[in-house]
């Protein structure tokens, strides 16, 4: 295991449905991922209805270079900074992908307005810790499936370093970042609010439950301990 890089199995937890009485282990890792690919989806399937283009950007680090873990916010703020670049960037997904040696690079999805073409982000000092390609990417979709799967394959024997987001999604339109709240919320709570687009979505509070609906409510699951 490469130094500074956490372990790749998930911790496992037992969890209890109080409605049936039903014990669940979860390995944790495992569902940070199983969330990753829904929401990543949900983006993709978004973004497939848009008259924008999608580039792909890769981000590496070069030898010697050690990853921090605000490096890929601060890339994206250069972006949302930048008043000639950042009004034909109208959203993004990225993710985290490992080399066999353990080290971090970025896969960014950007949807641009049609016909914009963004310089290389190492050349143009958006990207001053290593190299970076880009590429024109003609189905969001199918990118974000791809390396979607392929982070999942290498996390069975590669791990994160400790305190890494592994992907993001984001966009500028009001409309668009509303319909894909509904990705981020667990699945007893979208089976709850139930299909169709809420004009508000529910809302985390401070200390554990949701509101919504004007009334509090709380996961059906409870810890039951650690698994083996």
């Amino acid at each position: 295991m490469p130094h500074g890089v956490s372990s790749p199995l998930g911790r496992v937890v037992r969890i209890v449905d109080t409605t049936t009485g039903e014990i669940h282990e979860i390995d944790q890792g495992q569902a940070r991922l199983k969330r990753m690919r829904r929401r990543l989806r949900a983006w993709g399937e978004q973004a497939e209805g848009l008259q924008l283009d999608y580039i792909m950007v890769t981000l590496t680090y070069r030898p010697g270079e050690n990853w921090q873990p605000r490096h890929i916010s601060s890339f994206l703020r250069h972006w949302r900074a930048d008043t000639r670049l950042g009004r034909h960037v109208q959203g993004y997904a990225w993710v985290m992908e490992l080399q066999q040696r353990g080290a971090p690079h970025y896969h960014v999805l950007l949807a641009v307005s049609k016909g914009f073409r963004i310089p290389k982000p190492d050349k143009a000092k958006l990207w001053s810790h290593g190299s970076t390609q880009v590429q024109k990417a003609r189905s969001p979709l199918r990118y974000l499936t791809k390396y979607a799967q392929k982070l999942r394959q290498k996390a069975d024997t590669l791990g994160f370093p400790p305190g890494a987001r592994i992907f993001a999604v984001r966009w500028r339109d009001k409309g668009l970042a509303h319909a894909l709240r509904g990705s981020a919320l667990p699945a007893w709570l979208r089976r709850l609010v139930g299909p169709g687009l809420p004009a508000v979505w529910p809302s985390r509070l401070r200390g554990g439950g949701w509101l919504w609906g004007g009334q509090v409510v709380r996961s059906p699951f409870m810890f039951w301990g650690l698994g083996p």
